[in-house]
């Protein structure tokens, strides 16, 4: 008889607070950014569940959205380095569709390691930590 450890899920907490100085995609009107939210690496979901945050209305290059997303994620998967949050700012354009301004790849077990003197203090990972990182447009120029 073999026994094998069931597959565990961490929940991945995290809050979009804004952006700073991203790259205007927009010619004739200020911006109105949203962002999206996903986990790559999980080899069993054929496609990323996105989440994402509310519009910021004539935000233009600095939206601030403040908003809450929870992820389950697979703990080995994590741990083992293989798994990325990914976030793409978007600019919404009601004519001509919307625009991708860039997007953001921090791998979840950068995020874990980061915050995990809080989940020693408080037991339960309430203490969370505030990180930033560069947006990036394809080709990885900083915007």
């Amino acid at each position: 008889m073999s026994s094998s450890k069931a597959r565990e899920n961490l929940t991945l907490e995290l809050k979009i607070m804004s952006a700073t100085d991203i790259r205007n995609v927009n010619i004739m009107s200020e911006m109105d950014v949203y962002a999206l939210a996903w986990i790559d690496g999980e080899p069993n979901r054929r496609r990323p569940l996105f989440k994402s945050t509310p519009i910021a209305y004539s935000s233009g290059s600095n939206p601030t959205w403040n908003h809450h997303f929870k992820f389950s994620v697979n703990d080995r998967l994590a741990l083992d380095g293989r798994l990325t949050l990914s976030v793409k700012p978007v600019s919404h354009r009601p004519l001509g569709g919307d625009r991708d301004i860039g997007q953001v790849d921090v791998p979840v077990l950068t995020l874990l390691l980061q915050n995990m003197p809080s989940l020693l203090i408080n037991g339960d990972g309430a203490g969370m930590m505030s990180v930033s990182y560069p947006v990036r447009v394809v080709g990885g120029t900083k915007v």
